[in-house]
């Protein structure tokens, strides 16, 4: 039996990657697979998520350059590191705008409920 911790896709577990950022592992009876994902709704503030992950997430492609800046208020440069002093900057302008952040976000929540047909 195999575990597979998936953070990242590593080309040396025999792990591929589509174009939808899908994971394709050929696992065999027995396996587990932990699968750790970003993204959705979540808990705390996301202007106190590190910097660095969030760079981290826009170089895998799991979070744009725009939502990093807008969602997260990080700041990134040319090769997507995060630019700490601008960052700062940003973050300190959102949250006196925003106030104080809820504890859990669900992320979007349509204006209206609509069942499925």
């Amino acid at each position: 039996m195999e575990t597979f911790i998936i953070d990242v896709p590593v080309p040396s577990m025999g792990a591929t990657v589509s174009e939808l950022n899908v994971i394709l592992i050929k696992v065999k009876p027995g396996d587990r697979i932990i699968y750790k994902t970003a993204g959705s709704g979540g808990w705390g503030d996301p202007f106190e998520r590190d910097a660095t992950i969030v760079a981290r997430d826009v170089r895998y492609g799991l979070v744009s350059r725009q939502q990093a800046e807008t969602g997260y208020g990080v700041i990134l440069t040319a090769d997507n590191q995060p630019d700490v002093a601008a960052t700062t900057k940003l973050r300190d302008a959102m949250k006196a705008r925003r106030g104080p952040a809820p504890q859990f976000d669900f992320g979007y929540t349509p204006p209206e409920r609509q069942a499925a047909e």
